[in-house]
């Protein structure tokens, strides 16, 4: 469930406008954070692998996003989508009708591991503007950055060795490279 509060103090008297803030709904964690994530923030989740990053950012999404508030969730690279949906499905907060109606996943695998950044934030930009989302979410920044930094440096590579650059033929039709669309779908795991 959604709950927000707006933060009280100096504002108050001051006439500066108050901060709204989103709690977490982790328990807890809203204390340390002295009511919760200010509304409109960019946060980072920042961990080892397997620390708990992935499902830190579903609880809170989970907890937040409605009907009228959803939440994007836009997966980069580290796991399968479906691997990461079915682990995540087995705690508390998960709730799967809410999938696709007020969280809504997206895969940004294929882009990614092309180090097609560009790609990436355009699929972004699409789904923002589709949903309106009022939570984003990305998980990783990390897979995005190194995706893009070796497809820079293989560039930079071939450019040094004299490589022209190659251009992939375009299906007009589904706008994808030629090879891809002309390949079979693959079957997603049950």
């Amino acid at each position: 469930m959604h709950t927000s509060q707006d933060a009280t103090g100096p504002a108050e008297h001051t006439g500066k406008v108050g901060i709204h803030l989103l709690t977490t709904g982790v328990p807890g964690l809203d204390d340390v954070l002295q009511g919760g994530l200010p509304q409109y923030s960019f946060n980072l989740i920042m961990g080892p692998p397997g620390s708990g990053k992935t499902t830190l950012a579903q609880q809170m999404m989970f907890h937040l996003a409605r009907p009228d508030a959803q939440a994007l969730y836009f997966a980069a690279v580290g796991e399968p989508l479906l691997k990461m949906l079915r682990y995540q499905q087995q705690f508390d907060f998960f709730n799967s009708a809410q999938v696709n109606q007020s969280v809504h996943f997206v895969s940004l695998e294929e882009s990614t591991l092309e180090g097609q950044l560009d790609s990436v934030i355009e699929q972004i930009a699409q789904a923002v503007a589709q949903r309106q989302p009022a939570y984003v979410y990305v998980d990783s920044f990390r897979s995005l950055v190194l995706a893009s930094l070796a497809s820079s440096a293989a560039a930079a590579a071939a450019a040094a060795a004299g490589a022209a650059p190659v251009a992939a033929a375009v299906d007009p039709k589904t706008g994808k490279p030629a090879a891809a669309a002309a390949a079979p779908a693959k079957a997603a795991a049950a």
